[in-house]
């Protein structure tokens, strides 16, 4: 006779839906601007080493980004500067710092990859602090569901510079984790406020005269 058994706990997958799909759910996340390399809209040499656009923005320039509002990341680390001595004297020119976000995003980081932190869409007057760029990016495990560990540097862009280059204005839906462009995320914001709106409603609902009062 052969007894039937299986395990109670499974660990790995406990351990993939604890730390990855909850976490990117329910953790403390910080909105950025997150511009990211349009490679199938853009135009440069990828055949030729080191070939590509002449300058990385500016009127020589081949390549597009696709830039995204209001995208979630996580773990942002302090920003480290790094100190040189040269014929200009002792300066840091460089920032470093590095974040993470997960897989689920569907949004693959790229070299020349470019963030802003402290971003208000609304009022662009605000943003007065300084273009990041992606320098490096790897997974945190080897698995469909992950984190992508960023690395990214001081850059002295300017947003304008990128703006002129821009593909395709996006938007991060955080009902869904999902990115979609601006019109479409904007229509998905406006359903789901107006479904919040007719959840609010059924509050003042009363069965018995099967009739709605609304509070002056």
């Amino acid at each position: 006779m052969v007894q039937r058994w299986s395990r109670i706990h499974d660990y790995a997958k406990d351990y993939l839906q604890t730390v990855y799909r909850y976490y990117a759910k329910h953790g403390v996340a910080y909105l950025v601007t997150y511009y990211n390399l349009d490679l199938e809209n853009s135009v440069y040499d990828g055949n030729i080493l080191d070939g590509g656009s002449y300058t990385l923005t500016g009127e020589l320039s081949g390549l597009k980004w696709r830039k995204i509002l209001l995208l979630p990341v996580y773990n942002i680390g302090q920003i480290t500067p790094t100190f040189l001595a040269d014929e200009e004297g002792f300066t840091k020119k460089d920032q470093v710092s590095e974040f993470n976000f997960p897989t689920e995003y569907d949004l693959q980081p790229m070299p020349h990859d470019f963030i802003r932190f402290e971003q208000d869409p609304l009022d662009p007057d605000k943003n007065r602090f300084p273009l990041y760029q992606i320098v490096n990016f790897e997974k945190a495990t080897n698995t469909d569901i992950s984190f992508w560990k960023v690395s990214l540097k001081v850059s002295y862009k300017k947003e304008d510079d990128l703006d002129n280059h821009i593909s395709k204005l996006c938007v991060f839906f955080d009902y869904n984790k999902r990115i979609y462009d601006i019109d479409k995320g904007t229509f998905l914001y406006r359903l789901l406020q107006k479904d919040k709106n007719l959840n609010a409603i059924q509050d003042f609902y009363n069965s018995n005269t099967s009739l709605y009062f609304l509070d002056k």
